[in-house]
């Protein structure tokens, strides 16, 4: 964790451990739980709890049952929750790091750290990457639409170790999956204040390769490339 504000150039100080409360603090000595939701700290903590989540899952016997190798020199994904102000957040191999922008939408900011579908999205870019890295230097846009298909994948798939989500999604659907619900509604915050849309992305679609095949997408892909811009 690295919470530098490119835009204002301040390092936020860290959040506290406290082993023997078993529990995170901020500066000022008060727990970072669901009542202190508006420290910086809370943020830190609530972006590095999600990537721990899901390096965990990746590294599990029914996932890749090993360590995820990374496509940068030395073993640390570093995390910045607060990057700066954008309608943005993307992985970078070149800083080795996630980083997390925020923007303001009236009298409300969004934080693209608190969003577990991002989170989760860029995190896959970055276990993608460390997997294949020559991906990134391709000129495909069906290799940068794999980059997107994974960091979406990802978000879907550790949504549904939630038990509480998958009881909510059988009330949803009834069993059927082809219809648009929670699990298919990616980054629903992020769109409905950036793109005033309902999600970012839906994983719901009808479209298939051939009807695509005549569709010049590269200029779309290449933007969305690891490192340039996978949520805007």
């Amino acid at each position: 964790m690295f919470d530098y504000d490119g835009h204002t150039e301040t390092l936020a100080p860290p959040a506290r451990w406290d082993p023997r409360r078993n529990a995170f603090f901020d500066p000022d000595g008060k727990p970072l739980d669901p009542s202190n939701t508006k420290a910086v700290q809370f943020r830190q903590v609530n972006a590095w709890a999600i990537v721990q989540r899901a390096l965990e899952f990746f590294e599990d016997s029914n996932a890749l049952g090993r360590p995820v190798p990374w496509a940068f020199e030395g073993n640390r994904l570093i995390v910045v929750p607060h990057a700066g102000p954008a309608q943005n957040a993307y992985y970078d191999r070149r800083s080795k790091s996630l980083q997390f922008y925020y923007f303001d939408n009236g009298d409300d900011r969004v934080y693209t750290a608190l969003s577990t579908d991002i989170v989760h999205h860029e995190f896959g870019h970055a276990v993608l990457d460390g997997i294949r890295p020559y991906y990134i230097e391709s000129i495909s846009p069906e290799t940068a639409a794999f980059h997107e298909f994974t960091g979406d994948l990802t978000a879907i798939l550790l949504a549904l170790r939630n038990n509480a989500f998958r009881e909510r999604l059988i009330a949803e659907t009834k069993g059927d999956l082809a219809k648009e619900s929670t699990v298919s509604k990616v980054a629903e915050e992020f769109g409905h204040f950036a793109k005033e849309k309902p999600y970012r992305r839906s994983a719901r679609s009808p479209l298939r390769m051939k009807d695509v095949a005549r569709i010049n997408a590269l200029t779309s892909c290449q933007r969305c490339l690891p490192g340039r811009c996978s949520t805007s």
